[in-house]
């Protein structure tokens, strides 16, 4: 029984989710980043607004079988590897 977000995480946390649905990839890929940053989020506090319910958390993954989601994940775990100062980190 925890409070509830404040409305503008949740709609900032909507905005996201819908972008990361988005057809220009490059939308898709700043969106998560953007879901990065927040961190970990309880969802249970979010009221999150959409037309449709069960459309925004149903198609909000995206195919891990699709080849942009694999290409974009490498790309990005690549330039985190290479923005390692430390052996150790990487």
């Amino acid at each position: 029984n925890s409070e509830p977000a404040e409305p503008i995480v949740s709609e900032l946390v909507t905005a996201l989710l819908n972008g990361c649905r988005d057809a220009d990839y490059r939308t898709q890929i700043l969106c998560g980043q953007c879901l990065g940053e927040l961190g970990a989020i309880d969802i249970g506090r979010l009221e999150l607004i959409s037309k449709s319910p069960d459309v925004l958390l149903t198609n909000f993954h995206p195919s891990i079988n699709d080849e942009n989601f694999a290409f974009g994940l490498i790309n990005v775990v690549v330039k985190a590897f290479l923005a390692a100062t430390e052996p150790r980190v990487q």
